[in-house]
């Protein structure tokens, strides 16, 4: 339930934060294949540039494969 977040995870703030949602849901409606596809990629971008800045500031040397790296960004952004 919308609610139950809203209210638990942001409670200061959860009216702004469900109104701001809301909205940006309300637009991505409106996206082309286009749109939708760029949303994707950037939001892979994002995910990866988190995750190398994790991994910096913890000192992680281990490189994962681009293969293993696209699964768990794409499990990420899926969940």
């Amino acid at each position: 339930n919308e609610n139950l977040i809203y209210n638990n995870f942001v409670p200061t703030s959860g009216d702004a934060v469900k109104e701001h949602m809301t909205r940006f849901i309300e637009k991505t409606k409106k996206m082309s294949m286009m749109g939708i596809a760029s949303f994707v990629v950037i939001a892979l971008l994002l995910i990866s540039s988190i995750d190398q800045t994790i991994n910096s500031i913890c000192r992680c040397n281990n490189k994962r494969s681009r293969i293993q790296a696209f699964t768990i960004y794409w499990t990420i952004l899926s969940l």
